[in-house]
C-alpha cells in the first residue's frame, strides 16, 4: 500500500496548495473542469536488499491544467512550478519523506511536474511455527 500512501500525500499536498482546484486521479471523459491538477503514477520498481529490507522507488507526474480562456498559459504553469517545488519537497505518510529529482517542462500548455520518492521497506516475516513438545518413551 506504499503506492496508494504516497499518492495520498501527493494529494494531501495539492488540496493545501489550492483548496480549490479540482484534483483528478483517473480520467475524466466529461466534464473536466480547468484549472486543474492530474496526478498519474508513471511507474514503480523494487529491490531486495538483505534479508527482509526492500528498496522502492516510485515516480509520479502531477500535470496542471491552466484555465482554458487565459492568455498566459505558459506563465501560470510556471508560476504553479515554484509552487510545487516549494509545496512537494516532502509528503507526509506517517513521518516526512522527501521527493527526489524533481523537475517539470510545459508542453502544449500543460504543466508536466515529475518527482520521485525512494523509500525503504521492511517487510514482516511470517511467523515460525514453534516446534511442538514430544515425549520420548525409552524400553530397556
Amino acid at each position: 500500500m506504499i503506492d496508494q500512501d504516497i499518492l495520498n500525500g501527493i494529494l494531501g499536498k495539492l488540496d493545501e496548495l489550492d483548496p480549490n482546484l479540482p484534483i483528478y486521479t483517473e480520467q475524466v471523459k466529461q466534464g473536466f473542469m480547468q484549472p486543474a491538477f492530474f496526478v498519474m503514477q508513471l511507474n514503480s520498481g523494487q529491490n531486495r536488499e538483505m534479508n527482509n529490507r526492500f528498496f522502492r522507488s516510485l515516480l509520479f507526474n502531477v500535470h496542471f491544467f491552466p484555465d482554458a480562456d487565459s492568455l498566459t498559459k505558459k506563465a501560470d504553469c510556471r508560476g504553479i512550478a515554484e509552487r510545487l517545488y516549494e509545496a512537494l519537497q516532502f509528503i507526509n505518510i506517517s513521518g516526512p519523506v522527501r521527493a527526489n529529482d524533481l523537475k517539470y517542462e510545459i508542453i502544449d500548455d500543460v504543466l508536466h511536474f515529475f518527482l520521485s520518492f525512494r523509500v525503504h521497506l521492511l517487510k514482516e516475516k511470517p511467523a515460525e511455527a514453534k516446534m511442538m513438545q514430544s515425549e520420548q518413551e525409552v524400553h530397556l
